[in-house]
């Protein structure tokens, strides 16, 4: 518990810590072609191992092949990623079996509408992958052994490895 509270302060530390801010806007993403996004750090990442919650208010302005919520992957490596993918909401985390980093998910069958908030939320309870779209659990997976730990920074709106993945529109 005291995890999810850390990482939602930190969150909401970051958001303050942005000038142009209001209930109407959010963190305006201008489009995919840019590198924008809002680093969170790594001083978290150790403490995700057992649990995470992981959400956000979403209002996508166009489609894309990846467009990262939040997350920390990067080619190849990651603790967790909360995206939109190809249009549907996907939660990833790295999963350690002993040998090599895999990647398991939850995921939706129904798009994410353009133009209009969604929430999307990703939760791991240290055995069950679950994502929720607008309150209603849209996808599960079970997660065999541990989460894999990266020392990758956090980042809201962009992915390290491409920019492909950056949002186009507010979060």
């Amino acid at each position: 518990m005291k995890q999810y509270y850390l990482f939602k302060f930190l969150i909401l530390l970051c958001l303050l810590s942005i000038t142009q801010i209001n209930a109407q806007s959010g963190l305006r993403f201008p489009n995919s072609a840019t590198a924008d996004y809002v680093g969170v750090g790594t001083s978290i990442n150790n403490q995700l191992q057992s649990g995470m919650t992981v959400e956000a208010w979403v209002y996508p302005e166009s489609t894309g092949q990846f467009r990262t919520i939040i997350g920390n992957y990067d080619n190849g490596t990651m603790g967790f990623l909360l995206r939109i993918d190809n249009g549907f909401p996907t939660f990833w985390i790295g999963q350690n079996d002993g040998t090599a980093p895999t990647w398991i998910n939850a995921s939706s069958n129904i798009t994410i509408p353009l133009n209009q908030w969604s929430h999307v939320a990703g939760t791991y309870d240290g055995n069950l992958l679950t994502l929720y779209v607008n309150g209603v659990e849209v996808g599960a997976n079970f997660v065999p052994g541990t989460i894999h730990i990266s020392a990758n920074p956090i980042r809201i709106g962009g992915s390290l490895s491409a920019s492909s993945e950056y949002m186009d529109g507010i979060i």
